[in-house]
């Protein structure tokens, strides 16, 4: 009898910690599930959802803190011939335009760099410059293979969509080198912004002379 009631015992226990085991598990499942669940939500507030870079102003904040430790190199991005796109073919193929350069910038950007969507066709992106003349010589470097991929990979999904068009896919860039702890963020826009115009004036009359 004695054998009996403690097997008993010993499968009543049994029983007892497997529930507690499976009400633990179900507990952590459930805590993992709702910290993913808020995790996405969070990053879904820093992320543009069109593009899928940093929305504006997360990307400013970032850009404020990076500029406490090192000098940035900060660079803006304006598609050219948005405006042609969406008459000619619709603003799903204009928007579509925008993601492809999303995609080609951050392509060729490494992971510690960082862009974001200055709005509508503009993006905005910084990285580490050690100082002016290194900081200028990346920019262009990454422009041009950005502009590569961008013709590139733009080229490839129109032709299967709507065929071989004319309108250029080519964007517009201009930057400054921002010092550390040295300059506001509307000067550091004001600079990028002229440079970006100067930029699209000199190709205008080159466009114009011809």
């Amino acid at each position: 009898m004695a054998t009996e009631e403690l097997i008993r015992l010993l499968t009543q226990l049994i029983a007892f910690l497997a529930t507690i085991l499976l009400l633990l598990t179900c507990g952590i499942t459930y805590l993992l599930f709702k910290f993913r669940e808020n995790r996405n939500e969070i990053k879904k507030l820093k992320i543009d959802g069109p593009t899928g870079v940093l929305r504006r102003e997360v990307w400013e904040e970032k850009l404020a803190l990076r500029l406490k430790k090192k000098s940035q190199a900060v660079c803006i991005i304006d598609l050219d011939y948005l405006k042609k796109f969406n008459d000619q073919y619709g603003h799903q193929f204009g928007d579509v335009v925008i993601k492809i350069l999303a995609n080609a910038a951050e392509y060729n950007l490494k992971e510690k760099d960082l862009i974001g969507r200055y709005g509508g066709d503009e993006f905005v992106i910084a990285f580490d410059a050690t100082d002016v003349i290194n900081g200028n010589d990346r920019v262009f470097e990454i422009m041009e293979r950005v502009r590569e991929r961008f013709a590139s990979d733009a080229q490839t999904y129109f032709e299967k969509k709507v065929g071989k068009i004319e309108t250029p896919f080519q964007f517009s860039f201009g930057h400054t080198i921002a010092e550390r702890g040295r300059r506001s963020l509307e000067t550091i826009y004001s600079e990028a912004d002229q440079k970006l115009y100067e930029q699209k004036a000199a190709r205008n009359k080159q466009l114009s002379s011809r």
